[in-house]
This record gives C-alpha cells, structure tokens and sequence, in this order.
C-alpha cells in the first residue's frame, strides 16, 4: 500500500488539472475498500490516461480482486490499458497464468501486438511454462509474417526482418570481431582479428516428444582455423538430455543443406538453436572468413507420443 501511495504522489506532480481530483475520490474508495467504486472510477482513470496505470493496478491488487474480475470490471476494452496491465502481470503477477487470460482477452477484441505477445511469452518462460509461452507467439505471428511456415518450428528462418525481443526469436547480439548483417539470410563476418568464442546467435522453441528434423541451408569462404562456426541444437533446460551440434563449417563451399534428425526425448520441452564456435588452440587462431546463414529449419517429422 505505501507503494502505491507513493506512486500517487509521483503521478499527481504529472498529471493534468483534472486528474489529481478524479484520483483523490479514487484514494476516498480505497480508503473505504469499496471494491465497486474502485474498479469503477480506475476504469474511467484508465480509459483517459496511462499516468496513473501502476497505481491503479497496485490498489486492484491491495483489494484482492482477481485478474478476471479485473479484465471484466476495472479495465477498459482499449488498446492501452489492456496492454499496460500485461506487462504489469508480466512483472509482478505471482502465477504465470494470469498473462495469459489478459492476452486471451487481448485476442479477442483483435488487440494482440507483438510487443505484448513478446513480452508475455517472456514471462512464461521464465516461469517454467514453456509450451503456453510457444501458443502466446505462434498466436502472434499471423500479423508478423502472413507467409510463416506453420510446419516451422522456428521463427524468422530466413532473418528476413529484424527480431522481436522474444525467446522464440533470434537474439543477436553484437559482438567485437565479427559483423551481422541480414542479406539473404544472415551474414556472419569475421574480421581475422581475434580468437573468438562465438555464441550470441540464438532462438527457443518448444518441441514434444517426437521425431524431428534440423535443416540449415549454409555456404561459406575463406573461414579460416581448425574451429570453424557451427549450428548447436540443446534442451535448454537440462542439456544432458539432449544435445546436438552440426560439422563444423571450414574453408569455402556452395550453398547445401546440412541436415541433423533426432528424436527428442521425454521432459525435452525447450530446446535452444545456436551458431557457435569453440575457440582455437592452434597458434594461427584468428578467425576470418565469412559464413552464410540462407534459412534455418526445424519440423516435427512423426507425431508426438
């Protein structure tokens, strides 16, 4: 409760003229614990302004109201709250279920966007629910890419627009001598200058207990050293259950599909796909060259069991 007082006193410095006076009979109900009037008056607060969101969600909270009596009562049917009260159920809900009945409600009013999708998907993630983060993202991609490949289990294999901040997107983080630029696929250059350990390319998805099949369609030159980059597929979870990895890619060759099929075993939910490379031991070890990334795939080839 201090919290969201607090949070009041801040958001009152900010606000319009109007809004202070609306917020103190909001502060009157509280004080009162008149849940009626709160969910009432915050719906109002909310359908006007987002200055007051973190306060007004903090006093829902206080009053114990649950989160579909929320959605029901004390939220507009708006873009903006709607998607204000995801990421706070995202930051501070003590289930992970209750991200997913706000974004149920999201996609039902044909509100869904892929920032919430990503940031939701996040949570349950993080919250060991994995297979109801992967529905919250597949759920997502029809607006981000009408031509998605349902039989996919990745993301954005051809790196064909920049990534969502999503686990199930790739992450692509900078990294001193080598360059990443998407241009057909994804272009990993390495500039000769250093013995690099590589692993900041990389994507989650869920996979069931089936058969399944990794392909990575590749060409390379001059890559140099006798640790050349390569694709890893590991249970991100618990590695020892699965990990796989592909040949390492050397010297020069042609566009070609390098294939790996493997069954995942039982309690493999999240696996994660990663371009790596170990570093050298060699006294020429500096990496150059430049790899081509084309299209990444992944598809279940039996059903699950």
């Amino acid at each position: 409760m201090a919290a969201a007082r607090a949070a009041l006193n801040r958001a009152v410095e900010l606000a319009p003229a109007t809004a202070p006076i609306r917020m103190r009979r909001l502060n009157l109900c509280i004080e009162t614990q008149d849940t009626a009037c709160v969910l009432n008056d915050g719906k109002e607060i909310l359908r006007l302004s987002g200055i007051y969101d973190s306060v007004i969600f903090m006093y829902y909270e206080f009053l114990g109201t649950e989160i579909e009596d929320t959605l029901k009562l004390g939220l507009p049917e708006t873009a903006r709250p709607l998607r204000s009260y995801a990421v706070h159920i995202a930051k501070n809900a003590k289930t992970p279920f209750g991200a997913l009945a706000v974004w149920d409600r999201l996609r039902a009013l044909g509100l869904a966007d892929e920032a919430t999708a990503s940031r939701i998907s996040q949570h349950l993630v993080e919250n060991g629910e994995p297979a109801a983060a992967w529905r919250v993202w597949r759920q997502s991609l029809a607006g981000m890419e009408p031509g998605l490949d349902r039989a996919s289990l990745l993301t954005n294999g051809e790196f064909k627009r920049n990534s969502a901040p999503s686990p199930f997107d790739w992450a692509i983080r900078p990294q001193q001598g080598v360059t990443f630029l998407r241009h057909g696929g994804l272009q990993v250059l390495f500039h000769g200058e250093t013995n690099l350990s590589l692993n900041n390319v990389s994507q989650l998805t869920y996979i069931r207990h089936a058969h399944h099949r990794l392909v990575v369609e590749v060409s390379h030159e001059g890559l140099t050293t006798n640790q050349g980059p390569f694709i890893s597929l590991v249970d991100a979870e618990d590695p020892s259950r699965l990990s796989l990895r592909t040949e390492s890619f050397h010297g020069a060759s042609p566009r070609r599909r390098v294939v790996l099929e493997f069954k995942a075993p039982r309690g493999t939910r999240l696996v994660r796909i990663q371009l790596e490379r170990t570093p050298s031991e060699k006294f020429d070890n500096k990496i150059a060259g430049a790899l081509h990334l084309h299209r990444i795939a992944l598809t279940e080839t039996a059903p699950a069991r």
